[in-house]
């Protein structure tokens, strides 16, 4: 356990790792941790034991009414969680739909070059670059789920959905001793599931403002002729309606061989890999590509890419500790 203070998580892991070698058990207080750090051990993981793997921890900051029994990410493998997958991979990233929905994911990423153009003010003033793919992201799902984007600088409640969420993740990431030792649980010393809870009941608060006006909507409009986004499936299977059947499911062509080389996993591997993969693969180098044909960019102060600090930060997912600070020159060339 003291060897794990000091260095990020997965650098100390690292270094146990050539120490005892790619399978390791660590006890953390009550908790037992496979720890799993080659490629090779991971492969004969998936193929050959992920049904026997594909439970789920629930950790304390997550525990709190049914968020945690109505997630995707923290279902328990079996029936439940078999249908939310199956509304996954045969309603919402179904070839067929991600496709209806490129003219969504292009205004989504044109907005965010607006955004970035004029929060750089003509080349003139550093971003942060990060904040404004998350500005993307955020307003492609709300307009996925919810068709309409969830932070657009005039909505209040954009504002507040993105703050609160954002909050989760912060809280679900902190390391919690409630989690290592669990006659402390009932007394949440750090207060994380506290702080947790407060902020996903916040966040249900205003979505379920955002279905509320959809069914609304939906009642009064009972028309199929336009696209339906996320939630009007949801509203729709909610009413008995059924999930139809589509054949289109994860294509090979769509998934990148490395994930399936265990070298680098993103996405995870096996039953549990990440539904969204192919809105992903497709938002990503869209994104990305504007980023880099619309703009020349230039690192604040007149540092180098080699003066750069990678330092990391680790939470839900691994971040810079300190964030990419980039001035963004608008493009004229021809």
């Amino acid at each position: 356990m003291f060897q794990l203070a000091g260095s990020p998580p997965h650098d100390s892991l690292t270094k146990l790792s050539r120490r005892h070698g790619p399978i390791m058990s660590l006890r953390i207080g009550s908790m037992l941790t496979v720890v799993i750090s080659s490629s090779e051990v991971a492969r004969e993981i998936f193929k050959k034991h992920d049904a026997a793997l594909a439970g789920r921890k629930i950790y304390e900051a997550m525990k709190g009414g049914k968020s945690s029994v109505g997630s995707l990410i923290t279902a328990q493998y079996g029936a439940y969680w078999r249908m939310l997958r199956r509304l996954c991979t045969t309603q919402f990233f179904v070839t067929r739909r991600l496709d209806a929905m490129s003219d969504v994911r292009s205004r989504c990423v044109d907005q965010m070059l607006r955004f970035v153009e004029e929060g750089g003010q003509n080349g003139t003033k550093t971003i942060d670059v990060g904040r404004y793919f998350f500005l993307m992201a955020f307003n492609l799902i709300g307009n996925l789920m919810f068709s309409r984007d969830l932070l657009d600088p005039d909505s209040k409640r954009g504002s507040e959905f993105f703050y609160h969420t954002g909050k989760v993740m912060e809280f679900a990431g902190k390391p919690n001793v409630a989690d290592f030792f669990p006659l402390l649980r009932f007394l949440d010393p750090q207060g994380i599931r506290r702080k947790t809870q407060f902020h996903v009941e916040k966040a249900f608060e205003i979505a379920g403002e955002f279905i509320r006006e959809r069914t609304e909507v939906r009642e009064k409009e009972k028309s199929d002729e336009k696209t339906k986004d996320y939630l009007d499936v949801l509203l729709e299977f909610r009413g008995g309606d059924g999930v139809d059947e589509e054949p289109s499911s994860f294509s090979s062509r769509d998934i990148n061989v490395i994930v399936f080389d265990y070298e680098f996993l993103p996405f995870g591997s096996g039953r549990r890999m990440c539904p969204a993969l192919p809105l992903a693969s497709r938002v990503l180098p869209l994104a990305i590509g504007s980023m880099v044909r619309s703009f020349d960019w230039a690192l604040a102060n007149g540092l180098n890419a080699e003066e750069m600090d990678m330092g990391e930060r680790i939470g839900i997912t691994l971040k810079k500790a300190v964030p990419l600070e980039a001035i963004p020159i608008p493009y004229r060339g021809t």
